[in-house]
């Protein structure tokens, strides 16, 4: 990692960019120079939070970690509903494991909207 991104956000600063997404609608590729850090680690704090960093009504997909497949989000969420961990789901899947928690946090994120816009 290079020198000019620092390792550790602070409370704080991640609260900081889950607002700059929600109610500023910042795109990640923006917030993350005003931290220091990587757009990735931006998504991932946006996701660990509950907080989609993309937009999904504008994805053509390419913004999916590895271009999972609707199979892939299926199995994966079947494996999480037996009980794997993401690590585990990984293995089984045969896919890196960071891409796929990454993705498994983004069809938690995902599922949840979809419950709150439903009720």
């Amino acid at each position: 990692m290079s020198d000019k991104y620092r390792r550790k956000l602070l409370p704080e600063q991640i609260a900081e960019i889950i607002r700059l997404r929600e109610e500023k609608r910042k795109q990640p590729a923006v917030i993350a120079p005003l931290f220091g850090v990587t757009e990735s680690t931006v998504n991932y704090h946006l996701l660990r939070n509950g907080v989609d960093p993309w937009d999904p009504e504008k994805s053509n997909g390419a913004h999916q970690p590895n271009g999972f497949s609707p199979e892939e989000d299926e199995r994966m969420l079947e494996l999480g509903r037996q009980g794997l961990s993401p690590f585990k789901i990984a293995k089984a899947i045969g896919r890196a494991k960071t891409s796929t928690l990454i993705r498994i946090l983004t069809l938690e994120v995902r599922a949840e909207k979809a419950l709150e816009v439903a009720a």
